[in-house]
């Protein structure tokens, strides 16, 4: 099975420096590891993906390189088959309530006056923002907040944080929504996930069971390293298994972002020796070689 991945990456590699995007997706059917988004226009998508419509042909994502977060769309042509060139989302002013399906209810952390991560949700429709507003003080103790996510139902919130009383530097937490909106007081997922190195990026699959996170331990061949590990009946996380090495390298690999349909993964990765930030990459048809446990 290496040896078959292996091979897979070098004639993806040869045929990438030929070809584009474009030529990618008329290939085949079979994945394509380390597609860059719109090869011509990488150094616009750098950061973290936040969503991704059902249509799997609108992406949000969030860029922090110049240390204030900042909120990109762009929107896939089928008949280019490209990528447009992502443009900035300026949060409105005015109240976008979660009752309507197709309002998404997603997560950034910005930067205070004394240089913390504080976590911060918005509002998502229809190609604007809504609603920007700190989260309570369960989730921002006054520690770094770096990323989190939210179950498809919208009631259990997962993020990261170096808050005290962890098992390293950051910690993986999950809070769960109270009846009057408020997120509750948060827990550690424990020594299962979290480890005395860092772990971050989570995010739960649709089955509310299966989650990916990244981590500098559980034997990583990195930095940051994509893991998955499955909550039991019981409530207990299964030993974290790696994403493979058609994702990972001996770079950096964080936010992973798995499509509704399983069809499209979104990754960032540091592994672009000439860039200063992390390389959004998207694998077409991931599921076809790996399966996704659940």
């Amino acid at each position: 099975m290496k040896k078959k991945i292996l091979l897979v990456l070098l004639v993806s590699s040869l045929f990438y420096e030929a070809y584009s995007l474009e030529n990618f997706r008329l290939l085949s059917s079979k994945p394509t590891p380390f597609l860059k988004l719109n090869r011509l226009m990488t150094n616009w998508f750098k950061g973290q993906v936040l969503f991704v419509s059902n249509s799997d042909d609108t992406l949000v994502f969030a860029s922090t390189m110049d240390d204030s977060a900042k909120i990109f769309m762009s929107v896939y042509n089928e008949i280019t088959t490209n990528w447009s060139v992502p443009q900035q989302l300026h949060i409105k002013e005015g109240f976008i309530n979660n009752s309507s399906s197709n309002v998404k209810e997603l997560f950034i952390s910005i930067k205070n006056k004394k240089k913390k991560l504080e976590l911060y949700s918005f509002r998502y429709v229809n190609g604007k923002c809504y609603n920007l507003k700190k989260v309570n003080d369960n989730i921002n103790t006054g520690n770094n907040v770096k990323s989190a996510c939210v179950t498809v139902d919208g009631n259990t919130l997962y993020f990261s944080s170096d808050r005290k009383g962890g098992y390293g530097g950051y910690d993986i937490y999950k809070s769960e929504k109270m009846s009057n909106g408020d997120w509750s007081v948060a827990q550690n997922l424990g020594a299962n996930i979290n480890t005395k190195s860092d772990e971050d990026a989570p995010f739960m699959l649709t089955d509310n069971v299966t989650l990916y996170f990244s981590s500098e331990a559980h034997g990583a061949i990195g930095g940051f390293d994509i893991f998955n590990s499955t909550l039991s009946e019981e409530g207990i996380w299964s030993t974290p298994e790696s994403a493979g090495i058609s994702v990972n390298s001996k770079d950096d690999e964080l936010y992973f972002y798995l499509t509704t349909d399983e069809k499209l993964l979104f990754y960032s990765s540091s592994n672009d020796v000439s860039q200063t930030e992390l390389t959004i990459f998207e694998f077409i048809n991931y599921q076809q070689e790996f399966s996704i446990i659940k």
